[in-house]
């Protein structure tokens, strides 16, 4: 029912303009769902490519994070050879200490045997050749003493020389150390920054996959719109048919109508034939204004009477005379001066108005 009412109150603007039906072009509705449809396509356009530099900078991310992995397995690496490198200079530094004690105590034996030597020698009045003995055996002492010197330094330069590879080494250490923590930082950040690019990069898909539900909603809707138009475009054209030819049919029984007044004018007494001719031509006539009627959406029909006018039918029916222009209007196929009317004729009434 809605939609037959839209049909009629568009015919009656276009017949109540005098225009002609040539045509229909897209409607308000299809023109408002084909700029949504555009600028949909745009966002889900717009939305692809800040998800590709999303997935582009989610990949650098995770590359930046592979490389941080890398420098952090590689500190590993580095600071667990420079321990073990420590550990073994740590073990030659005991070493070396354990040796160069050893040799400081040969060292105070020798001594206390030189000097015992060298005291025995002194209080001995002995003959020249347990002299030459005790001599013999403080050259030997002394050479003992010497070398157990020389191995002395040799050890001490040794353990001097491991103090600072040792020294060296821990340096090492803690520099890798600092560079472990450093790269465990890193691969931290790039995690989050990983993190938050797939985030994104989710967001962004379900934005697309709305805007792109969104884009198919409105094609699905703008489809059937354009449907719909077509089908009243159709109806319109098949309803302005029949209304042009229901109103052809009340013009020609119009003509008709006036015809028979005017040849039965003047007449004392109608024969039956002439009052059946004038009854069948008013049916004929009340059946095609009525069918005008229906198609215009009007508020019905109306037979003249005798000293009616246009003034006086617009006042009996809206209470207000001065609206007989519309009842004009609605009835231009038949007449197109206000005092063209007669008694008999039929009128559509068109609903513009309302008694009160």
């Amino acid at each position: 029912m809605g939609r037959g009412r839209m049909v009629l109150a568009l015919l009656v603007l276009l017949f109540g303009a005098g225009v002609m039906l040539a045509g229909c072009g897209p409607s308000q509705r299809e023109r408002q769902l084909t700029a949504s449809n555009r600028e949909l396509a745009k966002q889900v356009g717009d939305l692809k490519v800040e998800l590709a530099a999303a997935q582009k900078a989610g990949e650098q991310a995770k590359g930046a994070l592979d490389q941080a992995n890398q420098e952090r397995d590689s500190a590993k690496k580095n600071l667990a050879d420079t321990e073990a490198q420590a550990a073994i200079i740590a073990k030659q530094r005991d070493q070396a200490l354990k040796d160069l004690s050893a040799a400081q105590s040969k060292i105070d034996a020798l001594t206390s045997q030189l000097d015992a030597a060298r005291a025995e020698s002194d209080r001995a009045a002995a003959s020249e050749t347990q002299v030459a003995d005790l001599q013999a055996k403080i050259s030997d002492l002394q050479g003992q003493l010497d070398t157990a010197n020389g191995d002395a330094t040799r050890l001490k330069d040794q353990l001097s020389a491991s103090q600072d590879a040792l020294t060296k080494a821990r340096g090492e250490r803690d520099a890798l150390m600092s560079q472990l923590v450093q790269a465990q930082t890193d691969r931290a950040g790039m995690q989050a920054q990983l993190t938050k690019a797939q985030q994104a990069t989710a967001a962004l898909k379900a934005d697309v996959a709305q805007a792109q539900s969104e884009r198919d909603a409105l094609r699905s809707q703008l489809a059937t719109t354009q449907q719909q138009g077509s089908e009243l475009a159709l109806q319109l054209q098949q309803t302005s048919g029949s209304l042009q030819d229901a109103q052809d049919r009340a013009a020609s029984l119009t003509r008709d109508l006036r015809s028979v007044l005017q040849n039965q004018q003047g007449l004392r007494q109608l024969t039956q034939a002439q009052r059946n001719e004038l009854a069948d031509v008013r049916l004929r006539l009340e059946a095609a204004q009525g069918q005008v009627a229906r198609l215009t959406g009007a508020r019905g029909i109306y037979t003249v009477q005798q000293a009616d006018s246009l003034w006086s039918i617009a006042q009996f029916f809206y209470h207000d005379g001065s609206r007989w222009p519309a009842i004009l209007q609605a009835n231009r196929h038949l007449i197109d001066k206000p005092q063209l009317i007669f008694p008999d004729m039929v009128l559509i009434v068109p609903a513009v108005g309302s008694s009160r």
